[in-house]
């Protein structure tokens, strides 16, 4: 199977996920009735094999990315303008179990 037909096929996995949402997805029914893009013959065990790990990769990626969270940075342009924190606050909060 040409692999822009396993691109496929794994988008419109990825849509149907979306569109049903997590819990109502049967993810192997979506498997058993997948079929070649052109054709509509029956899959190979081989290309279920990919098509099941890029839906996975994709999926799992997707989970970690949308549970991130984004946190600003602070950047020093200028050195003046740098103040000393972390000795003081390490001081601070450093315990014995080296928690920190």
């Amino acid at each position: 199977m040409e692999e822009r037909h396993i691109r496929q096929l794994v988008q419109n996995l990825i849509e149907r996920f979306e569109y049903f949402g997590e819990d109502r997805f049967d993810f192997n029914r979506e498997l058993e009735e997948l079929s070649h893009p052109i054709t509509r013959t029956e899959l190979d065990q081989e290309a279920i094999t990919i098509i099941e790990s890029e839906f996975l990769e994709h999926i799992q990626y997707r989970r970690s990315h949308d549970g991130a969270i984004l946190i600003p940075v602070s950047v020093v342009s200028d050195p003046r303008e740098h103040e000393e924190w972390y000795p003081e606050w390490y001081a601070e909060h450093d315990d014995a179990q080296g928690s920190y």
